[in-house]
């Protein structure tokens, strides 16, 4: 394939990431958490309450290039599932999409792919194809994720970007909302659905904010 091919189909492609609270809607750049807590603290604070009761998963070391390594609150996270395929899965399931949106706001930024490649940026794929190997459950302090679940993207590379393209709701993960119904809490939405991490800060040029409802958002 053309490298000219290649680069028009990704101008082409977008990743998906939930808009925490009605004051960030105008910001125009996203941060890791991290490196929230150093820019605003208090708001840093309040986007941290969604790992209320999993706080362990701030122990996960990330494997970058070069033998590095990065924490989990070091990321940002993107998907490249449509929103609109989880708020149909969760309504086939019987449950209400919106007591299961995490923010409580149902807007999502629709984020060009090329955004997430800034030339400082390190971004990896978390397929969540393999058992961690440390939990809590086993007695363990830390949380361990199988090395095998990390790859590093690269954009134009079609191989790698087949390992996150998710166009429909993974059936494991439609299977797990259909479990939740009459339960207190809310659902892990990205539950078997592989991540985009991106280690740096993210521009939202050419970025749309969409409703997860609307028919936008299944593209």
């Amino acid at each position: 394939v053309e490298w000219r091919e290649m680069t028009d189909k990704w101008e082409e492609r977008f990743v998906y990431h939930a808009v925490p609270s009605t004051e960030s809607i105008t910001t125009d750049r996203l941060y890791s958490l991290n490196a929230l807590k150093g820019l605003d603290g208090a708001v840093a604070e309040r986007y941290l309450e969604k790992y209320r009761g999993r706080e362990i998963i701030a122990t996960i070391e990330v494997p970058l290039r070069e033998g590095k390594t990065a924490m989990w609150h070091d990321f940002i996270f993107f998907s490249t599932l449509p929103p609109r395929e989880l708020y149909d899965s969760l309504t086939e399931a019987g449950l209400d999409p919106a007591a299961h949106c995490h923010t409580g706001l149902p807007l999502f930024w629709k984020i060009p792919v090329r955004n997430l490649f800034a030339e400082t940026n390190e971004v990896v794929s978390l397929l969540q194809a393999h058992p961690p190997l440390k939990t809590p459950s086993k007695g363990d302090a830390t949380l361990e994720m199988d090395p095998r679940d990390f790859v590093h993207l690269d954009f134009g590379n079609e191989e790698t970007w087949k390992l996150v393209d998710v166009p429909a709701t993974p059936a494991k993960t439609a299977a797990y909302f259909t479990t939740l119904k009459g339960k207190p809490g809310t659902a892990k939405l990205w539950y078997h659905v592989p991540h985009i991490m991106v280690k740096g800060t993210v521009s939202l040029k050419n970025a749309t904010i969409i409703n997860w409802s609307s028919k936008d958002s299944a593209q």
